[in-house]
Formats: C-alpha cells, sequence, structure tokens
C-alpha cells in the first residue's frame, strides 16, 4: 500500500473513532473544527456542493464517509492525513 494512502488511512481511523466515542458535552466544541475539515475533504475528493450540516453526533459517519470518497477518488491523501492530524490534536 502507498504509504501516503495508509498513512491517511491511520489518520482517518484515529479521527473518526475519537469523533465517534466523544461525550455528545464536548461535540458541539468539536464541531466547530470538524466542519471546515469536512470540507477541505470534500473539496479534495472533487465534489462541488457543500457538506451539509447535519447533527453533531454524526460528525464521525461524515468524516468517514468523506475520507472514504477521498481515498476512491485517488487523489493523493498527503495533505488530507496532515489535515486529520491537525484536527485529531486540535480535538477537545
Amino acid at each position: 500500500m502507498d504509504p501516503d494512502v495508509e498513512a491517511f488511512a491511520t489518520e482517518l481511523d484515529r479521527v473518526v473513532d475519537r469523533l465517534r466515542t466523544m461525550p455528545m458535552t464536548k461535540l458541539p466544541s468539536a464541531a466547530i473544527l470538524t466542519r471546515p475539515v469536512l470540507d477541505e475533504l470534500a473539496r479534495m475528493a472533487g465534489q462541488l456542493t457543500p457538506v451539509p450540516v447535519i447533527a453533531d453526533r454524526a460528525l464521525g459517519s461524515q468524516c468517514a464517509v468523506l475520507g472514504k470518497e477521498l481515498l476512491d477518488s485517488g487523489q493523493p491523501c498527503r495533505a488530507g492525513s496532515a489535515l486529520l492530524r491537525e484536527l485529531r490534536l486540535a480535538l477537545p
């Protein structure tokens, strides 16, 4: 497996797990940090439509779907990996 793709997949798994297991009380502040990252992942995957804003408790699922779309798009994942790492380190 390509090391960039592997690094992206690892960071994606970490962020998704963190968002899915985060206490509900921390989700609003996590959403402020996460939604711009979701928009950027969508842009990197070639999406032209904005990412819908849905319930904060769905952030992990949205991230998983958008990350998978980026992986499936065949686009380089180094920038996405760095973006996810920064998000993971910034999450409450």
